[in-house]
């Protein structure tokens, strides 16, 4: 009888469960993208190797190519195109922690969903805006002669240098930046940061606040201010 109870219990325990929605598939992770106009894009990534998994990436390079390698370290890609129309290329690997993508005409780049990316290199592009508050590992970050207007690495605890030589950033952008720049002891313990926002002697080539900008925000925070050579 005690037996026939506790049967009875559990399925009316079982049965006043509400059933659970079909979860939807997730995004793959370690996507990045990039926008361009350019008839020649090359770029070049380096994967974190990880013991017992092989080290893949998948490159859709917009044009209906799409190129698969296996056991990836550190490579060189490149690929030209008959015509300057956009095209948007993308990468898959979970495991990608650096990303140069210097002189490809980029109109946009994606990194929000490649959360191990530690070094960052993309100079000498069109960007207009860059997004890395997902990248909470990145260290290094190299975003010269775009046309950003506003950077904000509030959740780039583990920035150690940053350059953002000739962009469009005025006096309250940068100090906008300079406000969000992770705290560092100061120089008097060699524990600092780098950052970088001028051209030595063609300040015409740094940005458009640098002479007014409050430049002690970023000092205070242990920060020191290097020109781009």
């Amino acid at each position: 009888m005690l037996v026939l109870s506790f049967s009875t219990a559990f399925l009316f325990e079982a049965c006043g469960k509400e059933p659970q929605e079909p979860q939807e598939p997730k995004d793959p992770v370690g996507v990045i993208t990039m926008t361009t106009k350019a008839s020649e894009v090359s770029f070049h990534i380096e994967l974190t190797a990880r013991a017992g998994n092989s080290s893949n990436l998948t490159i859709d390079w917009g044009d209906g190519e799409v190129r698969k390698i296996t056991d990836a370290t550190s490579n060189i890609f490149s690929r030209s195109y008959s015509d300057t129309s956009e095209r948007r290329i993308t990468i898959t690997g979970d495991n990608i922690k650096s990303l140069m993508c210097r002189n490809s005409q980029l109109t946009a780049l994606d990194v929000s969903r490649n959360t191990a990316l530690e070094d960052l290199d993309c100079r000498n592009n069109q960007l207009t805006t860059l997004d890395v508050s997902n990248n909470t590992a990145l260290t290094r970050l190299d975003c010269n002669y775009n046309q950003i207007t506003k950077l904000d690495v509030s959740e780039n605890s583990a920035l150690i240098l940053i350059s953002c030589v000739g962009n469009q950033l005025t006096a309250s952008a940068l100090n906008d930046l300079f406000s969000t720049l992770p705290n560092y002891r100061g120089l008097e313990y060699d524990e600092y940061g780098t950052i970088l926002i001028s051209f030595r002697g063609y300040p015409e080539y740094g940005n458009p606040g640098i002479l007014d900008c409050d430049r002690s925000i970023a000092e205070k925070k242990g920060w020191h201010f290097r020109t781009e050579r």
